[in-house]
């Protein structure tokens, strides 16, 4: 919440912003007089903005406000205030707001079109668009959001076609509330005539093009959102929730948009609004949808997380805003929608789509972890192995979740790439109780399964993971055999020492002297990494003779064996 500053200092401030102007309508630019009159409004203004995000001033029934909060009597009546106000009234300006971060020269610039008669400002086309054209980023000035029509305040004609008496109802309803509104009043929203006309209202002002209008009231409904009082943030979500239905009907993508994000971190926030929370959720449901269907699903991540964040009970909320995000999550999972995102994600290519094709699979996780089923079903019938792998990491990014399904289909068939992935994904997500369901995939007809599955052995560990390596061993393809001792010593799985032994004592038949040869050289390896005392003669044997039972000792192996007896050594 903004703290105000001292009303004095933002009297002060305004006193000598009069002063300044007053100076540059009468000296020139380059004299002492206007430069100093400059420097004495950017020292007081950057005093204030030391510990405020931001001042503004605002006009309502001819009174000034500062901060929201309305000037005592006395300092209204004063000649500079009056003055001030009076100028806003006369440019048709509801507040001007002063930024942090601006600088002299801005403000400067900005204090030099404010000397300017309103006459030359309306001619060159207000205000804002002066401001806007000279770049001023850091002074932001709303337009009135009425007229001033035969003396009285009169708001911009009713919807095409509605009924006059209905029109000029609304126009009563809403004069008061929306100067209540503009001056940051947010007790307004809880008047129920305000709350059902603002729709209305708001898609007329989008019709005839006023963006600092609808800027101002997004900025007082954001507000509202956060408000203390749970009846105002009832009153407000119920209203946008109707301006979003609004703005559907006249094809407002865009700014559909900027309200979902206004919405989606009030759904993160809300404690007491179930009936709101419901109404807003079926909007943003419609909306995502929306967005599906014409093509731009990369927008709807935001809305995604959110609901799914209170869906997952990260956000601990009333059990029946819990249930309405899990039930709006289920939904859009069950759809087309998690289909078109698949189609759109998983066949992203080039550099310029990594950023955006981040955001999607975060998407696709929140939906997915409620489909797994499809994205296995993807998976398995895909034929791109560039998709494959975004399938994968998708489902790595679900995490333990997906454990279930993986193990369910592990239990059919599938092409041999699909099975390794498979085998993949439960190494990346298991944990040692998996090793088990891993074993037969170690005899798998397919050599590249089975290095998954020693693979995902390696990485599950327990106790085991070792014991099944052994007893598979020689069913293993044999150009993977090697591997598997080296996994057997990165395990540390003591109980294979003896068999290890063995491989290198006795003359053990293998199909190619290649694997024979780097299979004793692993086992040396491993015997060596686990220091196998119980191994020191079999390795002196192999360095010390040139022949072992009347065969010749490859260089490669008597080197294997010398490191290994070094290492136990040690």
């Amino acid at each position: 919440m903004v703290h105000s500053p001292s009303i004095q200092k933002a009297v002060d401030l305004l006193f000598a912003l009069n002063g300044a102007t007053t100076s540059i309508r009468l000296y020139p630019p380059e004299s002492a007089i206007v430069k100093s009159g400059i420097v004495r409004v950017y020292q007081l203004l950057t005093e204030i903005l030391e510990t405020e995000e931001f001042l503004e001033f605002a006009e309502a029934e001819a009174k000034l406000l500062i901060q929201g909060g309305v000037l005592r009597e006395k300092l209204q009546k004063s000649d500079r205030v009056h003055g001030f106000t009076s100028m806003m009234v006369d440019l048709g300006i509801n507040c001007i707001t002063f930024q942090r971060g601006i600088d002299e020269t801005e403000l400067a610039d900005f204090l030099q079109i404010l000397a300017r008669s309103s006459e030359e400002i309306h001619a060159d086309g207000g205000l804002p668009a002066l401001i806007e054209k000279q770049n001023i980023i850091h002074v932001r000035v709303d337009e009135k959001i009425y007229t001033r029509t035969d003396g009285r305040d009169k708001y911009p004609n009713g919807a095409k076609g509605e009924d006059p008496a209905v029109s000029e109802l609304k126009e009563g309803l809403l004069v008061n509330a929306l100067k209540r509104i503009a001056a940051s009043d947010l007790e307004a929203f809880k008047d129920g005539g305000t709350s059902e006309a603002l729709p209305d209202v708001f898609a007329q002002l989008v019709g005839a093009g006023k963006k600092k209008i609808i800027a101002m009231l997004l900025k007082r409904m954001e507000s509202g959102l956060a408000h203390d009082d749970p009846e105002i943030r009832k009153s407000v979500a119920a209203t946008m929730a109707k301006v979003d239905e609004k703005l559907e009907e006249t094809g407002h993508t865009g700014l559909r948009l900027e309200i979902s994000k206004i919405l989606s971190g009030w759904a993160q926030a809300e404690t007491e609004a179930v009936n709101e929370f419901e109404l807003v959720a079926n909007r943003m449901g419609n909306l995502v949808r929306s967005l599906a269907a014409s093509g731009k699903a990369e927008k709807v991540g935001r809305i995604i997380e959110s609901y799914d964040r209170i869906a997952k009970g990260e956000l601990k909320r009333k059990e029946a805003i819990h249930t309405i995000a899990q039930n709006m999550i289920e939904q859009l999972a069950e759809e087309e929608l998690l289909e078109n995102l698949m189609a759109k994600t998983f066949k992203k290519t080039g550099e310029e789509h990594l950023s955006s094709q981040k955001e999607d699979i975060e998407t696709l996780v929140n939906l997915g972890a409620k489909n797994l089923e499809r994205l296995f079903e993807r998976l398995r019938d895909s034929s791109d192995m560039t998709e494959r792998n975004r399938i994968i990491q998708t489902i790595t990014q679900i995490g333990t979740p997906a454990l279930p399904e993986i193990v369910q289909q592990l239990k059919h068939d599938g092409p041999w790439y699909y099975i390794r992935n498979l085998v993949l994904l439960l190494g990346r997500l298991g944990n040692e109780t998996h090793v088990p369901a891993l074993e037969r995939f170690l005899v798998f007809q397919d050599y590249r399964v089975q290095r998954e599955a020693i693979k995902s052995v390696q990485t599950l560990g327990g106790k085991n993971a070792g014991r099944i390596l052994c007893d598979n061993f020689e069913y293993v393809d044999p150009q993977l055999q090697a591997y598997v001792i080296s996994v057997i010593g990165a395990l540390h799985y003591e109980p294979a020492v003896p068999w290890l032994i063995e491989l290198l004592s006795s003359d053990i038949p293998m199909q190619k002297k290649a694997n024979r040869d780097e299979i004793r050289e692993k086992a040396c390896e491993t015997i060596g990494r686990m220091k196998a005392g119980q191994a020191i003669s079999v390795l002196d044997s192999i360095i010390r003779k040139k022949k072992f039972f009347g065969k010749k000792e490859p260089e490669s192996v008597r080197s294997a064996a010398a490191r290994a007896l070094a290492e136990i050594k040690r």
